[in-house]
């Protein structure tokens, strides 16, 4: 039996929730598991608070569970206001150009885990993973399936691309090039030539 959505009896106040959700939604606000999870709340007549939607867990990265209150800090470091990062909450720079290889982008593909940070004029896109305590800055590239993990930095005008590695203390910087399986670790710092 078919039935009109004009004779359904709903509470206002739940279709309130449903078009913020909405809304947060479109504007990248929220993120649509998040929202599923809300939903679900909804149709089982256990609405979520708005309050509940601002701190929802938007996940867990390294151990820190990630909320939409987490993801709308921001920090001036160096100079430049960073935000938090949607894809593993760390800190990226607040204005970004995708199009312009003169200014910083991380992209939302890329990973930045909750204690790493990207700024500078740095750009990170691919499948690239910045976790850890590490750094990537300057006008570094990380980009890929790289990793740069651990304390290690990237910086300068380096380039770390394909399924490179660079972990635990080791520095990526000045002119050099680290790519394909190539991995750089410990203390070691490369600051020119190719590597991979």
């Amino acid at each position: 039996m078919t039935q009109n959505l004009s004779d359904l009896q709903v509470d206002p106040r739940l279709l309130s929730t449903l078009a913020e959700m909405l809304k947060r939604i479109g504007n990248g606000g929220l993120d649509s598991r998040v929202a599923a999870v809300h939903l679900q709340a909804l149709l089982e007549g256990k609405p979520s608070s708005e309050s509940s939607l601002a701190d929802s867990a938007v996940g867990k990265w390294e151990g820190v569970v990630v909320t939409e209150s987490f993801l709308s800090q921001t920090m001036v470091y160096k100079g430049q206001l960073l935000k938090r990062h949607r894809n593993g909450g760390g800190w990226v720079p607040a204005e970004q150009s995708e199009g312009d290889e003169s200014k910083p982008y991380v992209d939302e593909t890329a990973y930045v885990g909750p204690f790493a940070m990207v700024f500078g004029n740095a750009r990170v896109f691919g499948n690239a993973l910045v976790c850890g305590n590490a750094r990537v800055f300057g006008n570094a590239r990380v980009f890929g399936n790289a990793l740069v993990c651990g304390n290690a930095e990237v910086s300068g005008e380096a380039r770390v691309s394909g399924n490179a590695r660079i972990s635990d203390n080791a520095r990526v910087c000045g002119n050099a090039r680290v790519f394909g399986n190539a991995g750089v670790s410990g203390g070691t710092s490369l600051e020119t030539g190719s590597h991979g």
